[in-house]
C-alpha cells in the first residue's frame, strides 16, 4: 500500500483486520478500554475520511458533562454509528465528483479534488474540536451533547 506524504499523518485511529479498517479510540478517564468500529471498507483513503468525521464526532461527546456516565462506551458506540450511517446516506445523496461536506465556492475546482476539499474541511473540524478539549470549551458541542444525552433520557 502506498500512502502519500499528505495522508501518512492521518488516520491513527484506524486499523486493517483481514483487509477491512476498524475505527477504534480510547475512553476517557475514568473510564477504562476502547470503543471499536468496523468503517466497512477496505480502502485507506475513506477510511481515513471516516475516521476525521468519527473523531469529531466522539471528540464532541467526550467533551459534554456525560464523560463520567458509566454507560459512556455504550453511548459513544451508539452515537458513532449513528454517525457513521448519516455520513453513508450523505455520500448516497451526494452527485459523482461533488464534495459531501464543502460547500460550492469554498474550494478551487481546477486545483484541488471534491475529496480533498472534503478531507481539508474535515481536518479543519477536527482540529477546531481538539483546541476545544485542550481549552475546555464545551460551546460548540454543547447542543450536541444535550440533545444525545435528551434522547437516551439522560440529565445534563
Amino acid at each position: 500500500m502506498r500512502l502519500s506524504h499528505r495522508l501518512s499523518h492521518k488516520g491513527t485511529h484506524i486499523a486493517p483486520r483481514r483487509g477491512v479498517f476498524y475505527y477504534r479510540r480510547r475512553l476517557p478517564m475514568p473510564h477504562f478500554g476502547d470503543v471499536t468500529l468496523s468503517l466497512r471498507t477496505r480502502d485507506y483513503k475513506e477510511a481515513v475520511r471516516l475516521s476525521l468525521a468519527l473523531d469529531a464526532a466522539f471528540e464532541a461527546l467526550c467533551m459534554s458533562t456525560a464523560v463520567s456516565r458509566p454507560d459512556l462506551p455504550d453511548i459513544l458506540r451508539a452515537y458513532l454509528k449513528e454517525q457513521l450511517e448519516a455520513d453513508r446516506a450523505a455520500h448516497l445523496t451526494a452527485k459523482p465528483g461533488h464534495p459531501v461536506y464543502a460547500r460550492s465556492g469554498t474550494f478551487d475546482p481546477l486545483n484541488v479534488t471534491a475529496q480533498d476539499a472534503d478531507l481539508d474541511l474535515l481536518t479543519f473540524l477536527q482540529s477546531g474540536y481538539a483546541d476545544a478539549i485542550v481549552e475546555r470549551d464545551i460551546s460548540g458541542v454543547e447542543h450536541i451533547a444535550r440533545g444525545i444525552m435528551a434522547e437516551r433520557g439522560l440529565e445534563g
